[in-house]
């Protein structure tokens, strides 16, 4: 998207910065990268040690591709409704008054539209929700299961109780 300098781009930019701080690992043990039989040091300012667990993923990594967009009313620029989980804001009178999120979309061989599992979230309340959709998902995820295919596995009630409670 061309960029655009008016309040509901800008806190949707906020978003994007917090979700990416508060969902990039932490623990260097994860960018063990080697090279040519060399380890190439990709994050030299991890703050956790490798043998630390990570306070989002634990000991467990993300097993595919993940991809979050946030979609700005009425531009879908990302494609919101294919994305493992979307945000997108409400907007009245230029100002974002919450968020709406979007889980299970996907392209290939299991195509699927994402589904709203929430509605109305505050900036706040977005933060911490995406951190506990990806606890809830490595915790309770089938072996080598997708995050489409784990929320495809529950209806939106029982994925709104997993997001909530997960610790």
């Amino acid at each position: 998207a061309s960029p655009v300098s008016d309040p509901v781009h800008a806190d949707c930019q906020k978003l994007a910065e917090e979700i990416s701080r508060r969902t990039l690992w932490r623990s260097s043990g994860y960018s063990e990268i080697w090279l040519d039989g060399e380890k190439l040091d990709l994050l030299s300012e991890c703050q956790l040690p490798p043998e630390a667990e990570d306070p989002v993923y634990g000991k467990v990594w993300l097993p595919r591709k993940f991809k979050m967009g946030i979609a700005i009313p009425p531009r879908n620029d990302v494609d919101i409704f294919s994305q493992d989980v979307g945000f997108v804001p409400h907007v009245v009178n230029d100002t974002v008054e919450g968020y709406s999120i979007f889980v299970g979309g996907g392209f290939g061989g299991r195509a699927a539209v994402g589904r709203q599992v929430f509605q109305g979230l505050s900036f706040e309340d977005v933060k911490v929700t995406i951190e506990k959709m990806l606890q809830a998902y490595l915790q309770l995820r089938q072996q080598g299961e997708s995050f489409q295919q784990f929320t495809a596995r529950h209806d939106l009630n029982q994925l709104q109780v997993l997001f909530a409670n997960a610790a």
